[in-house]
């Protein structure tokens, strides 16, 4: 899996808001214009979850978090440090995935992972191993495992047995992001991409929408938006990013071929990693990193495009007043983007708290230095 937290990135978030669209239904987005938003002046809700543990003789502590899923009341983070999967319901701690080690029901790297909520069990893919096992939520035992002949970068529950996956490249097989019924283990559904975009797909780029569906975001100058679910994949968006702005587009019908791309793609020139797309039919935001060379761990852009209509408007940084440093989602589920803030990142000038800092700051965890979850729509 491509891990973003391999390398500290600089995020700058950029938030768009005035605009004029052309008669083709091509906006451009001038991003050199941007500037610092607050989250209260643009999100219409915000919720601040504290995560909280009521068992009186321990207290589990929230080390290195790479990544964060929502699944309405349930909540997981995966501890990069201490290599587990910590979860939550409505803010409470309810148990770990802690199965370190080399024995038949452990794992040694975690690559990514799924929740399936009808079934309570969580899917991790253990990439030392090659191997998916399914973990119980209930009972936190190993209820069965499959042995896979490639990696995978991204998984994705949509229902049932099926699963949504980007399958690496391999010497015997393409990449492609893939829809696999798990339970007869048969491909539903494969979608061709290349050795590039596989390397910049990972969890980020998938975002869970209503009912048994997802949504994934396909990297490049042009950024192909499709809903997948347990019939296939429907391509819902398309939009188109260069170097000093981006170009957004609904398809009509049949989209003219630009070869250009393909070859930014294929020769590792240029590409952008995209992440979480939301729409509610009248508003879409869509929030990516972006990187202009064939060096990944340079140029990174980190970008909230956000438009209804023709109204657009540009922002450098999307803040919280009285929170150190920028918002950087770390999910996309359900309308919401979710983010982490940890008590070190307070103002301590009480008096220069936002109404939303002043209410992380009464509910966080001082003592043991876990995090509160703010998740907010737009």
């Amino acid at each position: 899996m491509t891990r973003f937290n391999r390398v500290k990135y600089t995020i700058i978030s950029v938030f768009i808001l005035s605009c004029s669209c052309a008669d083709n239904n091509i906006s451009f987005i001038d991003i050199t214009k941007a500037k610092t938003e607050s989250l209260e002046s643009i999100a219409s809700d915000i919720k601040v979850i504290p995560l909280r543990d009521n068992s009186s003789d321990s207290v589990t502590l929230v080390g290195d978090i790479y990544s964060l899923k929502s699944y309405g009341k349930r909540v997981f983070l995966y501890d990069d440090r201490a290599r587990k999967i910590l979860y939550y319901d409505d803010g409470i701690y309810a148990g770990q995935i802690d199965k370190v080690g080399r024995g038949p029901e452990e794992y040694i790297d975690i690559g990514t992972f799924a929740y399936d909520a009808k079934r309570d069990m969580v899917a991790l893919f253990d990439r030392h191993k090659r191997t998916l096992k399914f973990y119980s939520c209930a009972t936190m035992r190993l209820e069965r495992e499959i042995r896979l002949d490639y990696y995978i970068a991204t998984l994705e529950h949509l229902s049932g047995g099926v699963y949504l996956m980007v399958k690496e490249q391999t010497s015997d097989d393409d990449a492609a992001i893939v829809i696999l019924n798990m339970d007869n283990n048969s491909i539903i559904a494969s979608h061709p991409i290349t050795p590039l975009q596989s390397d910049l797909l990972s969890d980020l780029a998938v975002t869970r929408g209503d009912g048994d569906s997802a949504i994934i975001a396909l990297p490049g100058y042009i950024n192909c938006i499709y809903r997948a679910d347990s019939s296939g994949f429907v391509e819902v968006s398309t939009i188109f990013f260069g170097r000093y702005g981006a170009d957004r587009k609904f398809w009509n019908g049949k989209r003219d071929a630009v070869f250009y791309i393909e070859e930014l793609l294929n020769n590792s020139v240029a590409a952008i990693a995209p992440s979480y797309y939301i729409t509610d039919g009248n508003r879409e935001s869509f929030w990516y990193v972006s990187k202009y060379s064939n060096d990944m761990h340079s140029q990174p852009i980190m970008s909230l495009y956000t438009s209804k209509g023709n109204d657009c408007k540009v922002v450098s940084e999307l803040i919280i007043d009285g929170i150190d440093g920028e918002i950087q989602p770390l999910c996309g589920a359900n309308g919401y983007y979710y983010t982490l803030v940890y008590p070190h990142q307070i103002s301590e000038q009480t008096n220069q708290l936002s109404p939303i800092a002043a209410e992380i700051a009464a509910t966080a965890d001082y003592e043991n230095g876990n995090p509160s979850i703010v998740a907010f729509k737009l």
